[in-house]
């Protein structure tokens, strides 16, 4: 039934929205439709053998966007994806048809064959604003992380670094709503609902600007967890200065259990030639110190645990050459397992609307006394926006 309900939506959508835009004169225009096409080629040498593996992603978005008056917006945005290679199977088709709290907006074909097609609508929302209120009901993103590389206090919606070629990042199905006391000062409350109660989130957050400085505090429950954490970004001299903070508490037997501290802390510093350096700490107090054999690349994270490991140090420069090209080299070493994560990215505009990326990644670590490259990803990426 979700896939006749899909592939009656994608192509209605489609067709409303443009008729909307040629028949309405521009000042009159209420909806709006943006997206792109992407080509991902993933090229996995096998460490532990000569074997060589390939993996393409054919990649689709449509982003609507609908404005009836001046305080309503409803949007949709679906994502298409058609995977072939040799890495797809029936359980990689299964791992790529997630992102569904309550309602299964998803659904894909294949898998038996190395191939899948998945069509997922990961954005369906209503907002309504009215003077210092905002409500937004529907699947939608809540970013209450402010650290530029981990967010202890991204509760409903956690996305992991690694995964470069998902620039929207996840969504929640959830209630938003937020009423702004002043042009310094906001509060809100969020709720992500589940189809279990084990799994819901909703918590309450306040904004305050401050000594310039943003600050924020949240508080509320976390699935398993009570939760408590906060926030702040601004300067030091020239040198941007950001952190935040979560603490995650069993809310059974609490005086029986031991909770979880996760914590972020960067600065970044832009000099006057085109080099950019981010430098962060990310410290788990559930972490491990000596040497595990997790996989950072399938590691299932969380805003309570978002590294395997008690310490994590990232660095990343960047680097433009002209300007159209750019380059960047990004790090991430856990001293208590050895490892290291190297991520060198090439990125050159072809002309407008047109991008040209090409990405590695690979991880190093102590395996059984030695140390030796564990994985190693190739990514080459076209992408056409519109």
């Amino acid at each position: 039934m979700k896939k006749r309900l899909l592939s009656i939506l994608i192509p209605l959508c489609l067709s409303v929205s443009l008729f909307a835009q040629d028949s309405l004169p521009k000042k009159e225009q209420k909806v709006f439709v943006k997206g792109y096409v992407k080509d991902l080629l993933t090229v996995f040498p096998s460490p532990f053998n000569n074997s060589i593996f390939f993996n393409n992603l054919i990649h689709n978005r449509f982003n609507f966007k609908y404005y009836p008056n001046n305080n309503i917006t409803v949007g949709l945005e679906i994502r298409n994806q058609f995977y072939f290679g040799d890495l797809v199977s029936p359980s990689f088709a299964e791992s790529i048809d997630r992102n569904n709290d309550v309602f299964d907006l998803s659904a894909s074909v294949g898998g038996e064959d190395n191939w899948v097609f998945n069509s997922m609508i990961d954005r369906l929302y209503f907002e309504y604003v009215k003077n210092k209120f905002e409500i937004k009901i529907g699947r939608q993103r809540i970013n209450w992380g402010i650290n530029t590389i981990w967010n202890p206090n991204d509760i409903f919606n956690t996305y992991s670094y690694l995964d470069f070629d998902y620039e929207e990042r996840p969504g929640s199905d959830a209630i938003r709503i937020q009423y702004y006391k002043s042009i310094s000062s906001s509060f809100e409350f969020a709720f992500k609902t589940s189809k279990e109660i084990k799994n819901l989130v909703a918590a309450l957050m306040w904004k305050k600007n401050k000594w310039k400085y943003d600050f924020q505090f949240s508080a509320g429950v976390a699935k398993a967890d009570a939760y408590v954490g906060g926030g702040w970004a601004g300067n030091i001299n020239k040198a941007g200065f950001k952190g935040e903070f979560g603490y995650f508490h069993p809310y059974q037997n609490l005086a029986d259990t031991i909770g979880t501290l996760s914590m972020s802390i960067s600065a970044e510093y832009s000099f006057k030639k085109p080099i950019f350096l981010i430098a962060s700490v990310l410290f788990n107090s559930s972490g491990e110190t000596k040497n595990s054999n997790v996989d950072i690349f399938t590691y299932q994270l969380s805003a309570k645990e978002l590294s395997p490991y008690k310490y994590s140090l990232f660095l990343t420069g960047s680097y433009k050459f002209t300007e159209l090209i750019s380059g960047s080299l990004s790090t991430i070493y856990s001293p208590g397992k050895d490892l290291l994560f190297v991520n060198p990215t090439f990125t050159m505009s072809l002309k407008d609307n047109l991008d040209l990326d090409v990405v590695m990644q690979s991880a190093f670590a102590d395996v059984a006394g030695e140390y030796k490259n564990t994985a190693i990803y190739y990514f080459t990426r076209i992408k056409l926006s519109f």
